[in-house]
């Protein structure tokens, strides 16, 4: 996880983890203030979508969002605005 945030920081993007056996969705890096209700909304919304893909792009009002399928537990999305 320690690359990710790198990736996520070089690419000025927020980093989030999603993990599919629960549905909980967590920003990687703690002292972000980011945390946006409508972006783990869409996230949760589009669950299936993100899990039959091994990577998707979704847009929403204020940013971009890519996401990678990594493995059967887990989706990494960075987060663009």
């Amino acid at each position: 996880m320690k690359d990710i945030k790198k990736l996520a920081n070089i690419l000025n993007a927020d980093v989030i983890l999603i993990d599919i056996a629960t549905k909980q969705v967590n920003y990687l890096d703690e002292s972000t203030d980011n945390s946006n209700k409508n972006v783990v909304n869409l996230l949760i919304d589009n669950i299936e979508l993100l899990t039959n893909h091994i990577y998707q792009s979704l847009d929403y009002n204020s940013g971009h969002i890519l996401t990678c399928h990594v493995n059967e537990e887990s989706i990494v999305c960075f987060s663009f605005k």
